[in-house]
């Protein structure tokens, strides 16, 4: 299955990187999910949980603070911002 990579940029510093082939998220405008070679995009996400689709398992990572979502080139960034 095709798969991207996900860096999460945690205010504390920590760092999480992996290999998803999904990642669903919460904007103001509603849920968001990014798969492989999702067309290009910002957005801000929701605190609260992030599912995360690996190995066709779901794993849940919940974030505290509002976050800023980049999606391109195959890669997306989620960096808490607040």
């Amino acid at each position: 299955m095709n798969k991207f990579n996900l860096k999460i940029i945690l205010l504390d510093g920590q760092e999480i990187e992996k290999e998803v082939e999904a990642l669903i998220c919460k904007t103001d405008l509603g849920e968001l999910t990014i798969l492989p070679y999702h067309q290009s995009i910002m957005a801000i996400v929701n605190p609260g949980e992030i599912i995360l689709k690996i190995e066709g398992q779901k794993e849940k990572i919940y974030i505290n603070h509002p976050a800023v979502l980049e999606f391109s080139n195959n890669q997306a960034k989620l960096l808490a911002v607040f």
